[in-house]
């Protein structure tokens, strides 16, 4: 049963890649595990059902049925939300790409106060805010992200803004960074 086998491997797969990432953010990755699961289902169905009376068969199908709906509803509706921000992001990118900085910052704006903080999402916000010459936001937003990203980019970022508030000493530690 091959297709049974690759049911098994793929779950096994995406259970392996949610430990490093978020794999249900993507829709079809999402829509791809809910079908291994039914395939998955389905098999044990056929497997054992002649163990059981026929009216014991038929209430084990619609409990499972039920249990994998509830299961894709409940995954779809999280999905859902984070499909939502990776829009948002996307228009936010498109928006500061094409040179529509306020656009841009508004939509950074309404991301940026999802519960769940992304860093580059917080990084290119301050990116943007500095753009405009709102070096003070730009820096309250960037040492928002400095607790979840630390890298070249954010401590030059961090450094240039330092500078031009006339904190150089501060800039410099952030310049050796």
């Amino acid at each position: 049963q091959p297709i049974l086998h690759g049911a098994y491997l793929s779950i096994i797969c995406i259970i392996i890649s949610s430990l490093f990432s978020y794999p249900f953010q993507i829709m079809g990755i999402l829509l791809h595990f809910l079908f291994c699961i039914a395939v998955i289902i389905h098999a044990n169905k056929t497997e054992k059902s002649v163990q059981y009376p026929i009216f014991l068969q038929k209430t084990n199908l619609i409990i499972d049925r039920i249990t994998l709906l509830s299961t894709a509803l409940c995954l779809l509706f999280l999905g859902q939300e984070s499909f939502k921000f990776y829009i948002k992001l996307n228009d936010a990118i498109r928006y500061s790409n094409t040179g529509f900085r306020k656009k841009a910052i508004q939509t950074y704006s309404k991301i940026s106060a999802n519960p769940v903080e992304d860093s580059d999402v917080l990084y290119n916000y301050a990116d943007e805010l500095a753009k405009v010459n709102k070096i003070d936001s730009a820096l309250i937003v960037l040492r928002k992200s400095a607790n979840y990203l630390n890298n070249d980019k954010s401590a030059l970022l961090m450094a240039s803004l330092l500078q031009e508030k006339g904190m150089l000493s501060e800039a410099e530690k952030h310049y050796k960074k």
